[in-house]
């Protein structure tokens, strides 16, 4: 007779939660790291900065890719190094 265990089933639904509160920790604080450029570039904005010239060879971001990558293997393989 199959036969559900209960001991796994906590475990594995325990570590399902803590990774889901984990990546909302990081999710919060990427959104306040966005949230921070926004105000940065709108303040540019809003005294007149239309343009930032940056010297040749400094290396700037890439623009968003249009693309969602949902692989963690995936992202860390395109994340900068630090």
């Amino acid at each position: 007779m199959p036969s559900i265990n209960v001991v796994e089933n906590l475990d594995g639904l325990t570590n399902n939660l803590n990774q889901i509160r984990q990546q909302t920790r990081e999710a919060e604080v990427e959104s306040f790291r966005i949230e921070g450029m926004i105000r940065v570039f709108k303040s540019l904005q809003d005294v007149g900065v239309t343009e930032i010239p940056v010297p040749e060879g400094v290396k700037t971001l890439e623009p968003p890719a249009d693309e969602v990558i949902d692989d963690p293997a995936a992202i860390q393989e395109t994340a900068p190094e630090s």
